[in-house]
C-alpha cells in the first residue's frame, strides 16, 4: 500500500511541476 501511494504521490508532483513549467 505504501508504495502505491509513492507512486500516486509522485505522479502528482510530476504533473504539478509540469503545469508548473507550462504555466511559467
Amino acid at each position: 500500500m505504501y508504495s502505491q501511494f509513492h507512486i500516486y504521490f509522485q505522479q502528482f508532483v510530476v504533473s504539478l511541476i509540469c503545469a508548473y513549467v507550462e504555466g511559467g
